[in-house]
């Protein structure tokens, strides 16, 4: 490869991966309200399913005269905005009214299913999946979001998915992607920063939990240093790191410790909120629970070296 191109390549992820800038403007203006973890989590899933976020431009989002319900079924990838201020009540016990901003992101339809952010992209819903947009009981299903104001926008995505491909293809021989990025000492310094800056957000700093978390920590970063050192491949490959005989794809390790490092954020956030005053403090000490049992058993995989557990 020439290394014009070879630089243009670099150019372009780093920039990327920098500044998150994107070719269409609606699309930035719907990221720029996510939260950190949760933005991170939805342009992975999004490139992972086929969309280039920097080629994408306003052109290519179109509206669309249907509902989400009218959707259902249907192939193609579309956006659900809502078309106006609104405030919406969770359904069930606990529910509680979040107000919705016009522009915000209700959801998304992928391949006819509502979508999910999960491990091969955005899809249905299965086990661990965080639904795209407004996650909550009563804004799950098409009819629910059908029923709130909302614009449609379908996503002119599949004349550049081959763009894509290529590009992805041409970084994976030359080991591009976001590890490779970086050294040993910039990922371990990366991970400690966003542990303790999860820490600092926390309530309770003395729970079990921290010490799991930073244990997991420290040990990705050993794992990243060894395959840094020996340099080893899967058969594949890959950059590996070999762990009891056993070369693993060193993917996997990081990968796994951006779940546990993203969880470990929203687990200290809803800790946080559970111990503040107001009606909502039920909600936030179940959402609370339920990351902790998430990050209990991830910390697990990483710690019996079992990376490649979702």
């Amino acid at each position: 490869m020439k290394e014009t191109k070879l630089r243009q390549l670099i150019s372009e992820e780093i920039r990327f991966l920098l500044s998150e800038r994107f070719g269409s403007k609606r699309l930035q203006s719907i990221v720029s309200g996510m939260s950190k973890w949760e933005k991170r989590s939805f342009l992975k899933a999004g490139v992972k399913t086929g969309l280039d976020w920097n080629t994408l431009s306003d052109s290519d989002l179109k509206i669309v005269n249907k509902t989400p319900a009218q959707l259902y079924g249907k192939q193609g990838i579309y956006l659900i905005l809502a078309s106006q201020d609104f405030d919406f009540r969770e359904s069930g016990r606990y529910g509680w009214t979040q107000s919705i901003k016009k522009g915000q992101m209700i959801g998304m339809m992928v391949g006819g299913k509502v979508a999910y952010i999960t491990k091969n992209g955005l899809g249905p819903k299965s086990r661990y999946t965080d639904k795209v947009g407004i996650d909550k009981k009563g804004a799950r299903s098409v009819k629910g979001m059908s029923e709130m104001p909302h614009v449609v926008f379908e996503i002119k995505y599949l004349q550049k998915k081959g763009a894509l491909k290529a590009k992805q293809s041409q970084r994976a021989t030359m080991k591009f992607g976001a590890t490779a990025f970086k050294t040993d000492k910039e990922f371990k310094a990366e991970n400690l920063k966003r542990y303790k800056e999860a820490l600092a957000n926390s309530a309770d700093k003395s729970e079990k939990i921290h010490k799991q978390v930073l244990a997991a920590v420290k040990y990705s970063n050993d794992l990243v240093e060894k395959a840094v050192k020996t340099n080893q491949t899967t058969k594949y490959g890959q950059m590996g790191v070999e762990v009891g005989g056993k070369i693993h794809e060193l993917q996997y390790v990081t990968n796994l410790q951006n779940r546990i490092l993203d969880n470990y954020a929203r687990y200290t956030d809803y800790d946080r909120q559970s111990k503040e005053k107001g009606y909502s403090g039920e909600y936030y000490a179940e959402q609370r629970a339920q990351y902790a049992l998430k990050i209990k058993q991830q910390v697990g995989y990483m710690l019996k070296n079992q990376f490649n557990k979702y």
